[in-house]
């Protein structure tokens, strides 16, 4: 046994070493690089972990996974991989290793042996579990099937004990409910699993028997305590763009969920094109097209073998029932979930399908003798190839730009592949030279999202566009400045989608998801500066005020005021606004852009700016400062008044009046 139990997890080591090289990418980069929670080990952060949704501080989610968020932190603090992947992406691998050993362990116990063998190496090997396993936060998954696999382990071995024994096989029984259920919400559904073995595969029922099914309800009562108080007050919307079901009646709803299945049933059965998204509008919504009703087809041809397993191979019939029951929760056919469709799903459940191909060809060879030896030669050529495939896609997860390339490729309709790799080739270069491809990309992730029914349930990609032909604009300038028409073209459809993105921020105003503040003033501050590359000053100085009265405490709003100010050449009122954000937000560099400004001819008597203990002043005591700092004055207060902070708008009263002399306070 110990010999099939290395080569398991030498198969393992060998299709996933190369995952150890992987970056934190994609959802990695929020889940695991800006959560608080997971930079040490301290009583506070472990009660943060425990009392906190999974996505926490960065959104709210009705996500609910502490022991997951808890092994990042063992991960992160406790063995020092901080920032680093390899530790993170080992401990995955050594989580997979596990759950192969755990799923040929419960295979020998309820089938022959060499098919137990011939099962868990399929999976071990086999692309369609890369998801769950390179992609680091995947371990929600990975500890999920731990947990699962490890109570039922322990159920069949508690049924076939006695004594002290059984008794310590019920508590590893109860161990792993709280793995699972911990772990990841679907793991409830080990309440079914159970009772389902021994309805299947167990002995007579008796009084024991259902104890142990009574047991796990212990571990699940705790979640779903933990989990109400953690969600309770959260209103937290499912993203259309993630999944479309969302909006759908009722049957295309469900008609959707069915098709999904069968693409989650040709990915394990033919698991060449995978892709980490399957965003809008990638898959649509059951209309009737002939391949919906060839994939409906295929969910009901399975389901009724499935349902014959039932009288034929009751072992099987048990895998595949199991299988569906793990499936289930995040199918989208009971109610929508978070995704239309991901490969992590199917993690576990792509067990039941390499097992129905494994039983039928044991059948057959049990009808036909001289099948055993090439039925053998093709199950190790066909570990080989799954094999070769997983180590292929380990290599697509190494980094944002090959992860979303080859994204692009699996899913060219999802607005979101396009988006994401716009964005990691912008990110990748510096010199900005891949402009204009990442324009393009940009530009059919657009045209894919033109068919949103509300424009407002995506904002970013908008926001996106009109930055990057802003920069293509000023990239055009600097190094090719002979290219006028170029650059005037790119800083019109930079004010294009400047445009577009403060509209659709307006009417995401009135939405259940509204924008926020730091949106609402950048969309304005795009639009400031995009009519200042074509020469509107008095359109680029009516949006920077937008954006400054939309975030009265942003630096960065009072600078774009001025800039367009002074471009308009409206030089003091410029001088007044950067002095007037100097006194609400206390950013030095306004008060130094202020002193420049003066000392660049605004002053024309040379009083403004004198020598101080650590550099330039402004004189107070000179007229144009003092002018200019009482009109600063009257702003702030105003802005005080009106965010409600009437202390600070008194103190700025009484200094306004004693400290610079100002009439009228």
């Amino acid at each position: 046994m110990w010999i099939v139990g290395a080569g398991l997890c030498a198969l393992v080591l060998v299709a996933f070493a190369n995952s150890i090289g992987g970056g934190l990418i994609f959802d990695n980069k929020v889940i695991l690089l800006e959560d608080p929670r997971i930079r040490s080990l301290t009583l506070a952060n472990l009660g943060e972990i425990f009392s906190r949704n999974y996505w926490w501080p960065y959104t709210e989610t009705a996500l609910y996974r502490p022991l997951t968020t808890l092994t990042y932190l063992f991960n992160y603090a406790v063995l020092g991989n901080a920032t680093h992947p390899a530790g993170y992406h080992l401990f995955n691998l050594v989580l997979h290793a596990a759950n192969v050993l755990l799923v040929f362990a419960i295979g020998e116990k309820i089938a022959r042996f060499w098919l137990a063998v011939a099962v868990a190496a399929l999976w071990a090997v086999h692309p369609v579990v890369t998801e769950a396993v390179t992609n680091v936060v995947g371990r929600a998954d990975l500890l999920a099937a731990l947990g699962l696999l490890t109570s039922l382990w322990c159920h069949i071995r508690a049924e076939r004990s006695r004594g002290t024994a059984r008794t310590w096989w019920r508590t590893g029984v109860v161990a792993g409910a709280a793995i699972a259920m911990f772990s990841k919400e679907t793991g409830i559904v080990l309440l079914a699993v159970l009772p389902l073995y021994d309805l299947l595969l167990g002995r007579r029922i008796e009084r024991s028997v259902v104890t142990g099914w009574v047991l796990p309800v212990v571990p699940a009562l705790l979640f779903l305590a933990a989990r109400q108080a953690a969600i309770a007050s959260s209103v937290i919307p499912i993203p259309f763009v993630d999944n479309p079901i969302v909006r759908a009646d009722f049957w295309p709803a469900r008609l959707t969920a069915l098709a999904v299945v069968a693409k989650y049933l040709k990915l394990v059965v033919w698991p060449v094109t995978l892709s980490a998204d399957y965003s809008f509008p990638q898959i649509p919504i059951a209309s009737g097209t002939p391949s919906e009703w060839t994939a409906w087809a295929v969910v009901a041809a399975v389901t009724v073998v499935s349902l014959a397993a039932l009288r034929i191979n009751r072992a099987l019939a048990f895998v595949v029932v199991a299988a569906f029951l793990v499936f289930l929760p995040a199918s989208n056919l009971l109610f929508a979930t978070g995704t239309i469709m991901a490969e992590r799903l199917v993690y576990l459940p792509s067990v039941a399908v390499i097992a129905t191909a494994v039983a039928g060809a044991s059948t057959l060879i049990s009808r036909v003798r001289q099948l055993a030896v090439p039925f053998a030669a093709a199950s190790v050529i066909l570990v080989v190839i799954l094999t070769s495939l997983t180590i292929a896609r380990n290599r697509a997860w190494h980094d944002e730009v090959s992860l979303w390339t080859d994204a692009v490729a699996a899913s060219p309709r999802s607005f979101k592949t396009h988006g994401a790799l716009a964005e990691a080739l912008y990110q990748s270069d510096s010199s900005r030279t891949n402009l204009p491809a990442v324009i393009a990309l940009k530009e059919r992730s657009l045209e894919l999202l033109a068919g949103l029914p509300e424009p407002s349930l995506v904002l970013e990609p908008y926001r996106e566009a009109a930055t990057y032909y802003l920069e293509r604009g000023d990239w055009l300038e600097q190094h090719d400045s002979a290219n006028g028409t170029g650059r005037r073209a790119s800083y019109e459809a930079a004010a294009h989608w400047a445009r577009v993105y403060s509209d659709v921020l307006d009417t995401a105003r009135r939405s259940a998801n509204p924008p926020n503040v730091k949106q609402l003033t950048e969309a304005q501050l795009l639009l400031s500066t995009t009519a200042l590359r074509l020469s509107d000053p008095s359109t680029a100085v009516a949006a920077a005020r937008r954006g400054r009265l939309s975030n009265p405490f942003a630096a960065a709003a009072y600078q774009a005021e001025a800039a367009a100010m002074l471009d308009a050449r409206r030089i003091e009122d410029a001088a007044v606004t950067l002095l007037t954000g100097f006194m609400v937000t206390g950013d030095g560099s306004l008060r130094a852009r202020a002193i420049d400004l003066y000392r660049s001819g605004l002053d024309q008597r040379g009083c403004a700016v004198r020598s101080g203990a650590s550099g330039p002043v402004l004189d107070q005591d000179c007229e144009i400062v003092r002018r200019h700092i009482c009109a600063a004055s009257t702003e702030a207060i105003a802005i005080y008044d009106t965010a409600g902070r009437s202390e600070l708008a008194q103190r700025a009263r009484e200094s306004a009046r004693q400290e610079f002399h100002c009439a009228g306070f």
